[in-house]
């Protein structure tokens, strides 16, 4: 028996499920995006500050600024989680979505490098970027499941974030998991414990909009203070490659100067 994807009728909550095709782009995605990226560059710029002594706000330790970090890369993978259903939903083929997971990765892949000899002890080997390449893959056989399956899929992978442990995963090679007692230094950590939960909760959200008509309709809108954050959302990956390096080097070179 077919099921719709509020789960009405389901006789079997592992059928995959139907949702509506997406006849109309929504901008308002690219806005959100385009404020997570302002948010991120703002923290950038702040932890730049705190590492060349020019202010003391505490970036690292301070909880505000762990919540805000948090904040940030929690908002990114929602709105992972909710771009990956949109785009099943627009007719993007598995071409489309491999290509697009192919330059997440890569790029992924140029900030372990560049990390790799500006922070040797403690380079990105699994950040936000490398999240979302790898989200894409297992987001994408669960993403027309019954949402009570996604839900539980969750609620799992919290669960063992919570409760499992073990020490072979002490490795920069299996720290990416999420399941390690110790964490090998890094300046961005995203594990797929509990990370992956997060997109899960992005493409239950996304589920929601293709079966809510209502919901569509300010997320089409585009309010006149938008554009900018427009541009940004549709540019966020070469963005977010270019904005430290640049806040870095501008911080180093104002080092520099001083001394």
């Amino acid at each position: 028996m077919k099921v719709s994807a509020s789960g009405e009728n389901c006789a079997d909550c592992e059928t995959a499920v139907s949702y509506p095709a997406l006849k109309q782009r929504l901008p308002f995605i690219d806005v959100l995006r385009g404020i997570a990226l302002t948010a991120m560059i703002i923290y950038h710029a702040s932890w730049n500050l705190d590492a060349f002594g020019f202010t003391q706000l505490g970036v690292l330790s301070a909880p505000v600024w762990i919540a805000f970090a948090r904040a940030i890369a929690g908002s990114f993978l929602v709105l992972t989680g909710i771009s990956l259903v949109l785009a099943d939903a627009a007719g993007h083929g598995a071409h489309a979505k491999l290509k697009r997971i192919g330059k997440i990765a890569l790029a992924a892949a140029l900030v372990s490098i560049a990390t790799y000899f500006v922070f040797p002890d403690a380079f990105v080997y699994f950040g936000i970027l490398h999240h979302i390449a790898l989200a894409g893959l297992l987001a994408w056989p669960l993403m027309r499941l019954h949402w009570l399956v996604i839900l539980a899929t969750a609620i799992g992978i919290v669960f063992v974030n919570q409760t499992v442990a073990v020490e072979f995963a002490d490795t920069r090679w299996l720290a990416w998991i999420g399941i390690s007692q110790f964490v090998p230094p890094t300046n961005d950590y995203v594990p797929v414990f509990p990370w992956f939960a997060v997109v899960l909760a992005g493409v239950l959200a996304a589920r929601l909009i293709l079966n809510t008509p209502t919901l569509q309709n300010p997320l089409a809108a585009r309010p006149s203070w938008s554009s900018p954050f427009i541009w940004m959302g549709r540019h966020s990956l070469l963005i977010y490659l270019i904005h430290q390096p640049i806040l870095f080097g501008l911080a180093s070179f104002a080092y520099g100067l001083m001394q």
